[in-house]
């Protein structure tokens, strides 16, 4: 946010409060505290900003205080804060739903829940028919109607991806332009097969996941 004169601090846009954890859980000792925020109506996966930190072994709540770069604004938004635990690569627990964040609003007391990703994955399917899949190691709900694919991860966000023209190639391909799915089908077996990708890279078949 840029100040009103050039002897005048630049304000400190801190978010503060509490996340709940699951009764009786108490987390291991390389747990880190994850906070991501980004637009409200942004499909990507690019947070605006991101947070990582070390939380201490226990049970919680999970105070927390997110102070974004003194140059990001709030009227920029709306923004959605999320928060997620992970011991390593793995996603421990995510929040429910995301808390919107407005520059006319209190950004201190924010209260959040925190869940099993994998009870996440069962109540966030977009459209009929969504089954949980691993692609590349990633666990993802992956959905596919008339003309258009869903992803939903284990954080809660998601992204609906459009499909394309994919003249020259046998596969029927949905993308948003960061995310792409291919669905192959094999007329012999009647069966298909997903491969997905990001950022550019290459797609990762996917399975069931069990």
């Amino acid at each position: 946010m840029t100040p009103a004169g050039p002897d005048l601090p630049l304000l400190r846009l801190v978010l503060t409060g509490e996340a709940a954890l699951p009764d009786g859980v108490s987390l291991p000792e390389d747990a880190r505290l994850v906070a991501e925020f980004r637009a409200e109506m942004s499909t990507a996966q690019e947070a605006a900003f991101r947070l990582d930190t070390a939380v201490p072994p226990g049970p919680g709540p999970l105070a927390f205080a997110v102070e974004l770069p003194p140059t990001f604004s709030l009227d920029e938004g709306p923004y959605r804060l999320r928060l997620r635990v992970q011991s390593g690569p793995v996603v421990l627990y995510a929040t429910e739903a995301p808390v919107r964040i407005a520059s006319d609003q209190d950004l201190t007391g924010i209260s959040m829940r925190l869940a099993d990703p994998d009870a996440l994955l069962r109540a966030a399917l977009i459209t009929p028919g969504g089954a949980a899949h691993v692609c590349g190691g990633e666990r993802v709900i992956l959905a596919i109607e008339t003309g258009a694919a869903y992803i939903t991860y284990p954080t809660g966000e998601s992204a609906r991806l459009r499909k394309v023209d994919a003249s020259g190639s046998s596969a029927e391909q949905f993308s948003n332009g960061d995310l792409l799915l291919e669905r192959q089908h094999d007329t012999a077996t009647g069966t298909a097969r997903l491969a997905f990708a990001s950022g550019g890279g290459d797609p990762q078949l996917c399975t069931l996941a069990r």
